[in-house]
């Protein structure tokens, strides 16, 4: 929520009953093109989120594993009315009124530079986190981690979808079953950019976690140090 309200959130014991997943992402994804895929979220709280704000985030190295090749990931949001970068907080536009049974699909583009080193490693991290008109709020205790190999320029994108990464989330991370979409996207501004709305949520969500995932110290590098102070930093109103 905006301004003064940011440190005085009630924090919600229904935190676990929202989550997040990747869908459809491919597992190898050839320099120079762009892949579409899916930030499925999932709400069984027991009450309907008034504002569910989604989290992407990708992150790659070179085939060393040392270097980042940050820089050479572009990913993007749509709403269905174009594609729109995330915000600097990695948020893209807000679910508004995410009834409880419900979920809502958010359509993911993620493009690689054609000079991105082959045999590099990346991974996309997905996340939510909620407020409520009644102050409450939270996210997903268990951030997705979702990792692809980056092969040459000219191959063809993998059929097999990434895989969770041991210890994140796995909801989700096969096609979900149909489910009623009841939540709606926030606007945006004249840029496509999360617009105000999308408040810093000071919840508990644990991107942090990220950093402590089996595995993880092999794939994130740089990127997820970076992710986790500037969800502190956020947090920290």
């Amino acid at each position: 929520m905006p301004g003064s309200h940011s440190r005085s959130h009630l924090r919600s014991p229904a935190a676990s009953g929202l989550t997040a997943a990747a869908v459809g992402l491919p597992s190898r994804i050839p320099a120079g093109t762009s892949v579409d895929f899916t930030l499925h979220l999932a709400n069984t709280t027991g009450r309907t989120l008034d504002q569910v704000v989604p989290l992407a985030y990708p992150h790659a190295t070179d085939k060393s594993g040392t270097k980042s090749v940050d820089h050479l990931l572009h990913l993007q949001w749509s709403n269905g009315t174009g594609w729109h970068d995330f915000d600097s907080e990695h948020r893209a536009g807000a679910v508004k009124a995410l009834k409880t049974g419900a979920g809502a699909d958010i359509k993911l583009r993620l493009s690689i530079s054609a000079s991105a080193p082959a045999q590099g490693t990346g991974v996309v991290f997905v996340n939510a986190d909620y407020t409520n008109n009644d102050g409450s709020c939270g996210g997903v205790p268990d951030s997705g981690m979702y990792p692809f190999q980056i092969t040459p320029a000219g191959s063809k994108p993998s059929t097999v979808p990434a895989k969770p990464e041991s210890g994140t989330s796995t909801q989700g991370s096969k096609s979900p079953s149909p489910v009623a979409t009841n939540g709606s996207m926030a606007g945006t501004d004249s840029n496509g950019s999360a617009n105000g709305s999308l408040a810093k949520t000071g919840s508990s969500s644990a991107m942090s976690q990220l950093a402590l995932a089996g595995g993880a110290a092999v794939v994130l590098g740089g990127g997820a140090v970076y992710l986790v102070r500037r969800r502190k930093t956020a947090d920290n109103g």
